[in-house]
């Protein structure tokens, strides 16, 4: 949004969803254990904030704060693509990686000191107020904008193709409700 592009490329339509955790929860999932040395000795723990949402959701929440919009398109998140740069855990094996932080709360009482919507809100805020810094940030978009329009002219090009040899199935719908004769109700 910053650099004022267009569109926004999401694996699956952003339906992936990934533990996430705010650097305020984790220093508070830290303290936690800090507070209570008995009951964290020795162990680890899964750490995520308690509301958790798909990378879609996250994009749009985003979009909101920043107050930008950008097209959303979304590829299959298994196809090389820039929907790539978004996806963290795509080495995963899977799309989704929710991990079970039942241990930290139960042993340790930890509670999120921020909610999650809050603590993007803040992320935010702050990304705006330092973008002169980005240059500096580590970051896996390699921000080839060229290569992102070449591609995103191809998609299209390819959809509009696929939606063409897909149109058998366009309008499908569940016939009458039958009755176990198979006569219509």
């Amino acid at each position: 949004m910053l650099d004022r592009r267009p569109v926004i490329f999401l694996p699956d339509g952003g339906l992936p969803v990934h533990s996430r955790l705010s650097a305020w929860n984790a220093a508070a999932a830290l303290l936690a254990a800090v507070d209570r040395p008995d009951e964290a000795a020795g162990r680890a723990f899964n750490c995520a904030d308690s509301d958790q949402y798909s990378l879609r959701q996250w994009v749009e929440m985003t979009m909101e704060l920043a107050g930008g919009e950008l097209e959303i398109v979304g590829v299959p998140g298994d196809l090389p693509s820039p929907a790539w740069a978004t996806m963290v855990f795509h080495y995963s094996g899977s799309p989704h990686v929710i991990v079970d932080t039942t241990s930290i709360r139960q042993l340790l009482g930890y509670r999120d000191a921020v909610p999650a919507r809050e603590g993007l809100a803040r992320t935010v805020r702050w990304i705006i107020e330092h973008r002169h810094e980005a240059h500096t940030w580590s970051v896996l978009d390699p921000f080839d904008y060229a290569a992102e329009d070449a591609f995103l002219a191809a998609w299209r090009q390819a959809h509009e193709r696929l939606t063409q040899l897909g149109a058998p199935w366009a309008n499908l719908s569940m016939p009458l409700p039958q009755t176990a004769k198979g006569k219509p109700a």
